[in-house]
């Protein structure tokens, strides 16, 4: 859906709200789904690249260091994964603030949908999220934030 197409008139704006609505419940029933799941994950993850990377560190074999360096980035790939589509998410959501920013809402003579198309803007300027159970959420900053 592009804002362009949307904002003709005061039912498209209506259609759109009413879309947006349903894409933020959906995130919201995704929240309440993975965030226990997506807690675990992160503590199992941060665990077991500190484990990794504390054995690749102590290890003097380089038979053992080759393998513990594959399992290091194996265990980084797998914890990266959740993260990126987290951040997928985020930047999708904040899309929307700038896309209804842009859509020359300023010129739209019928002040119904214009006081709609402000809504959606200030509405978007916080962007949907998962989190780990509330803790932090999932996304790019986070994954980069751990500690090895």
């Amino acid at each position: 859906m592009k804002m362009q197409e949307v904002y003709v008139n005061a039912e498209g704006a209506r259609n759109f709200i009413i879309h947006h609505n349903k894409l933020i419940g959906i995130c919201n029933k995704m929240e309440e789904i993975f965030s226990t799941m997506l807690f675990f994950c992160f503590i199992q993850s941060s665990f077991l690249i500190s484990m990794a990377a504390f054995s690749l560190a102590t290890t003097e074999s380089i038979v053992d260091g080759a393998i513990l360096a594959a399992r290091l980035s194996l265990s980084l790939i797998q914890s990266y994964l959740p993260f990126r589509y987290g951040q997928k998410l985020i930047d999708s959501s904040s899309e929307i603030a700038a896309a209804a920013y842009n859509s020359n809402w300023h010129s739209i003579k019928d002040a119904k949908v214009r006081k709609v198309v402000i809504s959606i803007i200030q509405r978007a300027q916080k962007p949907n999220k998962l989190t780990a159970k509330g803790y932090r959420s999932i996304s790019h900053d986070t994954f980069m934030t751990v500690r090895i």
